[in-house]
């Protein structure tokens, strides 16, 4: 179906040209066990084998059980990345860059990172402690870090980062985006 009817318009040469990676967001699975985090990476893996390499493919876990040397194995077969997530219930950025680098690293050319929530707050929470998203209100110092990391990674590669910023992470998307653009281009 992802195949079929959404990407089929992204297939002609000037859509391409415009086109950023597709991320799957995954929903956290209830208390995952052996059996549920293998039949996921199961399917995980089918589902990758039916896309064109074409395109940059993320995927986005909200489970941190989830972060496998398997896991890894699938996306580096099939040239995805994973979405580096700064959410609620997620390890910090660091921990899931270790995962990685323990799982065989991310061999695609690219790196992706979406900054959500701070950790340990659900979305309402976020929505009420940070709208109505006029200035900074609690910078996330770790979390910058943790980015900071992650471009620098990408850079010695000569890889792209994208970089995705919500409102929710610090209070204003904007002003986030600019003091890390500032820290990156400072560290160069």
């Amino acid at each position: 179906v992802f195949r079929d009817l959404f990407l089929a318009p992204f297939c002609s040469d000037s859509a391409r040209a415009h086109t950023g990676p597709f991320i799957f967001q995954f929903q956290p699975l209830r208390s995952p066990g052996a059996t549920e985090v293998e039949s996921f990476l199961g399917r995980l893996d089918a589902f990758f084998s039916g896309l064109p390499l074409d395109f940059r493919y993320g995927v986005e876990l909200r489970n941190p059980e989830l972060l496998t040397s398997r896991y890894f194995g699938i996306l580096n077969d099939h040239g995805a990345s994973h979405c580096f997530n700064h959410w609620g219930r997620m390890p910090p950025l660091v921990e899931q860059m270790r995962a990685a680098a323990a799982g065989g690293g991310i061999q695609a050319d690219w790196y992706l990172a979406r900054l959500l929530t701070p950790l340990g707050f659900d979305y309402a929470q976020s929505v009420e402690r940070f709208s109505p998203y006029e200035q900074l209100q609690q910078v996330q110092p770790q979390m910058r870090r943790d980015v900071l990391r992650l471009a620098r990674r990408a850079l010695d590669r000569g890889a792209e980062a994208w970089i995705l910023v919500n409102n929710r992470i610090e209070g204003n998307a904007p002003q986030t985006i600019d003091a890390l653009g500032r820290a990156i281009v400072a560290g160069l």
